[in-house]
């Protein structure tokens, strides 16, 4: 008998904080079920779950398959979130960030022949998103710069965080660190995530996840070992097999790569889109529901996305 996906055996006491790593599926899947499972043996059928993931999108696969099992919550970190009017837009972080391009950064300095060019003011957003994440004070910033283009854009960045503090506004990175954390009043479970930046790892360690279910692939080891070293260094024990992994879906063959140049967003979207529904019409036994499309960021595509998915898919469902 194989006991690769029975965690049942090997499940620690409730109160201990437990890690499962390896494949999405089964492994995480089945680790999941059989913890919901055995908190509901426990504390009854009603007994609430909360499970943190990274997309909705997951969430919604994760409720069907969980679906024998009431009174199982999912929830994104940003849904944890207390509500609060003071979340900076992001179309208001644009025109800020483009203020600052005009007035903070020197004409004559490292950033001059870049400085009114379209995608700099978005560049300076990114950048100053980033330093956020990681949490990186604007002093300690303007203290650890030494060429000119990091002093350069440590002005900046100090100029953007005293715009914000001034008039009253964070971004979601703030939120993550200074928020309250609410009693959920439930078991947290943690599934899916393998990258963290600073303020979100800051949240989690006060969410205190009973288990954490951790994507674990050995192509992508080097990338997901600093956030697994991280859970374990919280006192999270490993439990289950981290070499449980298929690369290839069964009855799809062996996999293969296109790269497709599009010239802009717009058109990136349109090509991704296109060879989705390519790949429906190849398998007519898939649905939507089995293709993905992974961006590095959703800001700049999300609108798009769902503009040219809407008419793509309502073409071919004519046809």
């Amino acid at each position: 008998m194989n006991n690769t996906n029975n965690f049942s055996s090997q499940t620690p006491r409730k109160s201990a904080r437990r890690i499962y790593c390896g494949a999405f599926q089964p492994v995480l899947e089945s680790a999941l079920a059989q913890e919901v499972a055995a908190h509901k043996q426990t504390l009854g059928p009603l007994a609430p779950v909360t499970v943190v993931v990274p997309t909705r999108v997951l969430a919604l696969h994760l409720r069907r398959k969980l679906a024998p099992h009431i009174n199982v919550g999912f929830q994104t970190l940003s849904d944890l979130l207390p509500p609060t009017n003071k979340l900076a837009p992001l179309p208001g972080l644009e025109l800020l960030c483009a203020r600052i391009a005009r007035d903070v950064i020197p004409r004559n300095g490292y950033f001059s022949p870049v400085r009114e060019t379209r995608g700099f003011c978005a560049a300076l957003r990114e950048t100053f998103t980033d330093l956020k994440e990681a949490i990186v004070a604007p002093d300690a910033f303007r203290r650890a710069a030494r060429t000119k283009k990091l002093k350069e854009l440590s002005t900046a960045y100090t100029a953007f965080c005293d715009w914000l503090d001034k008039h009253n506004f964070q971004t979601e990175a703030d939120l993550f660190q200074g928020s309250p954390i609410s009693d959920l009043k439930s078991q947290i479970f943690l599934y899916g995530f393998y990258d963290l930046n600073f303020a979100q790892r800051d949240f989690i360690r006060h969410i205190a996840p009973t288990a954490v279910f951790f994507p674990w692939t050995d192509h992508g080891a080097t990338y997901a070992q600093p956030l697994l070293d991280w859970f374990k260094s919280l006192g999270y024990a490993s439990y289950g097999s981290r070499s449980t992994f298929t690369p290839v879906l069964p009855g799809h063959g062996e996999p293969r790569c296109t790269v497709i140049s599009a010239p802009g967003e717009a058109a990136e979207v349109r090509e991704a889109v296109r060879a989705a529904v390519a790949y429906l019409r190849e398998h007519p036994d898939n649905t939507f529901n089995d293709v993905a499309i992974l961006c590095r960021s959703r800001e700049p595509y999300e609108t798009r996305w769902r503009i040219s998915a809407s008419r793509r898919t309502s073409a071919a469902a004519a046809r």
